[in-house]
């Protein structure tokens, strides 16, 4: 379409590992990423004198999910999460969604699954990846 213009949404991995904002490296531009699957314990707080014998509950843990993602194939790119991926500590990582608000979600994660393919009749190679979430996430704009 003439006039318009395209939304990268983008992979970056903090050099430092210390989240701090001058030291993100761009890892790869994604196709496609799924929003973290976040989820909560549920504590159960009833006891022999709950109110009209109902259970009660209240929350506990959070668990920050996980984040899976989808991108073309770059040497590159692969060598960079392939690397993260043979690593024991967790890595900082940025997502820059590239909407025009200029959201991005900040998090700790660790690679859990690293793989590819050629989908039949296409020239591309695609990489897909899933980290997993280790605290709590930071997104903005809040």
């Amino acid at each position: 379409m003439s006039g318009s213009t395209s939304i990268e949404t983008k992979l970056y991995r903090d050099t430092l590992q210390d989240s701090s904002a001058e030291t993100w490296e761009e890892v790869a531009n994604l196709n496609s990423v799924g929003f973290p699957d976040k989820t909560r314990e549920v504590v159960d707080l009833t006891h022999l004198n709950s109110t009209n014998q109902y259970r009660a509950f209240k929350g506990g843990f959070r668990d920050a999910g996980r984040v899976a993602f989808q991108c073309n194939y770059t040497k590159g790119g692969y060598e960079k999460l392939n690397a993260d991926f043979n690593r024991n500590n967790s890595v900082y990582y940025k997502i820059v969604l590239g909407d025009s608000a200029g959201s991005y979600w900040i998090f700790e994660g660790l690679i859990t699954r690293l793989g590819g393919n050629v989908p039949e009749g296409s020239s591309k190679i695609i990489t897909n990846c899933e980290i997993k979430l280790s605290g709590q996430p930071e997104a903005e704009p809040s």
